[in-house]
Order: structure tokens, then sequence, then C-alpha cells
């Protein structure tokens, strides 16, 4: 399991309804708001070709949204494996 941690920029008249479409989205969790225009936020996904997808389908799909910037990507699978070694 892939998870990033990200900042989605938002248009500040919208944001509220940028939360609100964003918590809808499977494999988001929305953790709370940054400044007037920042939204925090986590993406799941099975790879980093599908975290990519959900990217776009926020950039693409979710009025008010200027960018989706990662603040970090990790791999839980691998995680795990480096803790039992």
């Amino acid at each position: 399991m892939y998870i990033s941690g990200v900042v989605v920029q938002t248009d500040p008249h919208h944001v509220v309804e940028v939360t609100r479409r964003l918590s809808a989205i499977e494999n988001v969790s929305v953790f709370g708001q940054k400044d007037d225009a920042q939204i925090v936020a986590v993406l799941e996904a099975d790879s980093p070709e599908a975290l990519q997808e959900v990217t776009e389908q926020i950039e693409q799909t979710v009025d008010g949204v200027y960018g989706v910037f990662p603040v970090y990507v990790s791999n839980e699978s691998l995680a795990l494996a480096e803790e039992e070694a």
C-alpha cells in the first residue's frame, strides 16, 4: 500500500466545497486545513501509478483546485519489511 500526504491548494472561496468533494473520493482522507486555501489530505493506493491517478482525478474533476502537492510518499509494505529485518 502506497500512502501520500498532500497539500491541496484551492481557491479560498471554494475551500469548504473542495473539502466536501475530497472527502467523497475513495482512498482520500482529509485531515484539516492550513491557512485559508490549503487542505491537508492523505491518499492511499496500491501502486505509485494509482496514486498519480488519484492526484489527476482531484486536479481534473474538483472545481477550485489549483494543484495537489505531495509532502511525502511511503510504501507501507516496504516499511514493514524493513522493520522485520
